[in-house]
């Protein structure tokens, strides 16, 4: 077996692309620090600059009146840089004010500092409303409903929540990790089809359904959203629809395997259900293909990573089938045939949990320790994050779901 070692998009002669057109645009990473900059909110109120690092130091001085509103985003990761806005009321007169952030469980526990910063601005006016916007970094760790708590002190340094001498509080709430607190994993196979070869012995229901849930469910105690296999695995189940019954979208991890072949009168690269006939099935029917264009933009919901195991699907179709990832995070599968294999399960799981190796690179290691170089494999992420920083829930990093959607996505191909 491979060691693990970390790739990518450059390494692997991946590019970053436009979904559909595939026009190679260039991003610029920026690195965020914890410090407030600028912003403009509403017309009244003065924008604010807020930096440094102010220590403990709760006076009995007030020169902060009220925090009239803390907002933020509703959920990020851990690790993420979020930015929280603050308005308030008050004057410096001829000294720095003080914030600081700390974050503590919506079902109770201890606030717990996270950062801190000082705004100077000369004023004589004890009513001035100002608005500022704050990045601060979610510490690692983290999962659940939180509060976001905003001190304000005068003299000094800040004031840690309910201390006395401080001068003005304020909160938000957000939720850290997955969209919905559940680890869900779903999972289609198909090893019969009506008018092709199948799969004999049965490898989908034989591995791929037993690997997965034993490595997710049985070891870390994902819960199973569903498994279908041969003719009840649906179109519906691959998130076509965005109300009702959502499919795979209602869970983090999808792993689907079986047939994936071209349709002779679209020409396009698709995912073969139980009737799938070459393009003669009905197209609108729930058991013949699943096109790119059935799932265009629609994974928004609860989809993070999204493995197909079938053979080219993604054969010239990166961009195409990237547009699917509208809040989901990565799709992992093939641009050429391959095959089956009974390792490569193991060493991916293994990978993810074991070694809590990224998305991509436990990818990689599993692909080119099962295959030769005729294999060609690919990984498909929405933003350039969350192709170097994905991992499983609990094993590291998950970053933001991208929004609002910008219709790019960061790819990269290999030959295993």
């Amino acid at each position: 077996m491979k060691k693990s070692e970390k790739i990518g998009l450059k390494s692997l002669g991946g590019e970053k692309r436009k979904k559909e057109s595939l026009r190679i645009l260039i991003a610029v990473l920026v690195i965020l620090v914890a410090l407030c900059s600028l912003s403009s909110v509403a017309s009244a109120a003065i924008s604010l600059s807020c930096t440094g690092d102010p220590s403990h130091s709760c006076s009995s001085y007030d020169s902060v009146s009220s925090i009239d509103s803390v907002s933020t985003v509703s959920q990020a990761n851990p690790g993420d840089t979020i930015t929280v806005t603050v308005d308030w009321t008050g004057w410096h007169w001829g000294d720095p004010n003080h914030f600081a952030f700390f974050m503590k469980l919506t079902s109770g526990g201890s606030w717990e500092f996270v950062d801190s910063c000082s705004t100077f601005k000369s004023d004589s006016n004890v009513g001035n409303h100002y608005t500022m916007d704050c990045p601060i970094t979610v510490p690692s760790g983290y999962s659940g409903n939180y509060y976001i708590r905003v001190t304000a002190n005068d003299y000094g340094g800040y004031c840690n929540p309910g201390e006395s001498g401080v001068d003005a509080e304020g909160s938000t709430t957000i939720i850290i990790g997955d969209d919905d607190l559940m680890k869900e994993y779903s999972v289609t196979t198909l090893d019969k089809y009506n008018y092709t070869t199948g799969f004999d012995p049965a490898y989908g229901a034989n591995y791929i359904y037993p690997k997965t849930k034993y490595w997710l469910q049985d070891k870390n105690s994902w819960t199973k959203k569903f498994y279908w296999y041969n003719s009840t695995v649906w179109q519906t189940d691959f998130g076509t629809q965005t109300s009702g019954y959502q499919g795979l979208d209602e869970a983090d991890y999808h792993i689907h395997f079986g047939h994936g072949g071209k349709d002779l009168i679209t020409e396009e690269q698709e995912i073969c259900l139980y009737e799938w006939n070459w393009g003669n099935e009905d197209h609108n029917g729930l058991k013949g293909d699943v096109a790119w264009d059935e799932v265009y933009n629609k994974w928004d919901l609860d989809s993070e990573w999204v493995f197909i195991y079938s053979c080219n699907v993604l054969n010239d179709s990166i961009g195409k089938w990237g547009a699917a990832l509208n809040k989901g995070h990565m799709i992992l599968g093939f641009t050429t045939h391959t095959f089956t294999n009974y390792q490569i399960l193991d060493t991916f799981y293994s990978q993810l949990i074991d070694n809590d190796n990224t998305m991509v690179n436990s990818y990689y290691v599993a692909t080119t320790s099962a295959f030769g170089g005729d294999v060609k494999a690919a990984a498909i992420a929405d933003t350039e994050d969350q192709f170097y920083h994905d991992h499983l829930w609990d094993q590291g990093e998950v970053k933001q779901d991208e929004s609002p959607n910008d219709n790019i996505v960061w790819y990269a191909e290999w030959s295993c």
